[in-house]
């Protein structure tokens, strides 16, 4: 039953992304994942259930290394990029997981719920205080912080978003990334 529910998760994921949400029924996802409609309404009573779901492990994910804390900010937004692509290399669903998120904030784009899941971190707030720290210590450029940090995030995410699609590009080290903040 789990083993079958993590495969719902996968294939529901790969859809959305592709799809959108509004894009996606869950005759595709059932279709795709090899099972009746109402088997698939066992393991998720709806469709936006489905989608909380999969945003929700995205949003778990993207918590966990703020949560650590450091005097080092760059060596928290390093230590992030590092386990992102790690969890990259071991599987493309993490790319896609991470254009989900980005998926879901547009409030207009998906149910209110999981807009107010996706909305509830955002890394480049998180990322400000870090590059402010890193600034601080001589370690990461001077410039306004918050444009250091969308100028990082959205770099990470056009990164994440050809990996999601390309299965030719490989996962690029972690340290092109973060030498877009480096002093």
């Amino acid at each position: 039953g789990e083993e079958r529910r993590k495969e719902v998760l996968a294939v529901a994921l790969s859809l959305f992304i592709e799809k959108v949400y509004a894009g996606t029924n869950t005759s595709h996802i059932s279709k795709a994942a090899g099972l009746g409609e109402g088997l698939l309404f066992n393991y998720f009573p709806t469709k936006e259930i489905l989608y909380r779901e999969l945003v929700q492990i995205g949003i778990d994910a993207m918590s966990e290394p703020f949560s650590a804390g450091s005097e080092d900010g760059l060596t928290v937004i390093e230590d992030f990029v590092e386990l992102l692509f790690g969890y990259v290399r071991k599987s493309r669903s993490a790319a896609k997981m991470f254009v989900l998120i980005d998926q879901a904030q547009p409030k207009a784009a998906v149910p209110e719920a999981v807009w107010e899941i996706a909305d509830s971190i955002s890394v480049v707030e998180k990322t400000v205080g870090l590059i402010e720290q890193g600034q601080a210590r001589g370690d990461i450029r001077e410039g306004d912080p918050l444009t250091i940090a969308y100028t990082f995030w959205n770099a990470v995410q056009g990164v994440m978003q050809e990996l999601a699609k390309n299965s030719r590009m490989s996962v690029p080290p972690a340290e092109w990334m973060t030498a877009i903040l480096r002093k």
